[in-house]
């Protein structure tokens, strides 16, 4: 353990960092570290991508065995995902892979922190415009909300008296 004098708060990552006021010459296990990580990275997107061609590959040859074609819905869910995470993913790994070798983008490494978090709200809507399924359980919720918020209010407006009629009749929908 180092004990140092100067610590500085960085506005990058909301850290504190120590003052490393001795130049030093990297050896090669930072460079090792640096390149290594870099390649993770990059090695982890690549994996996606593929694995995610070869099940759709897969996907098309056992439909084809029992003479069925695959989904579309399914298809561009998952091109849709992978896609989506990529550019989520890219700049960030650009941005790590810059600050590992020294080169600090300051301007432009809050958008890319919060440019990752795209991929988790994408999702959402990903999943609205090519699942049908998925559209149907939304609007099944969004009526049984709907519905259970306007016997509420019509509950409260009547004095605190529910009125069973509207919902036997709401809930039957054969009135």
């Amino acid at each position: 353990i180092t004990i140092r004098d100067k610590v500085f708060f960085s506005f990058i990552d909301y850290q504190c960092t120590y003052d490393y006021s001795s130049v030093r010459e990297h050896s090669w296990l930072d460079w090792y570290t640096k390149l290594g990580l870099t390649g993770l990275g990059i090695l982890s997107l690549g994996t996606l991508v593929v694995t995610s061609v070869m099940l759709l590959r897969e996907a098309r040859y056992s439909a084809a065995r029992h003479r069925e074609h695959v989904k579309w819905e399914g298809i561009t869910t998952v091109l849709l995902t992978v896609g989506v995470f990529a550019v989520s993913y890219l700049p960030w790994l650009a941005v790590f892979t810059t600050n590992l070798f020294y080169v600090y983008t300051r301007d432009v490494w809050r958008a890319v922190y919060y440019l990752r978090n795209l991929n988790i709200m994408a999702n959402f809507f990903v999943y609205a415009l090519t699942c049908r399924s998925f559209r149907m359980f939304l609007k099944d919720r969004i009526m049984l909300i709907r519905r259970n918020v306007r016997n509420r209010v019509g509950s409260l407006n009547s004095g605190n008296q529910i009125n069973t009629q509207n919902v036997i009749c709401e809930s039957n929908l054969n009135c």
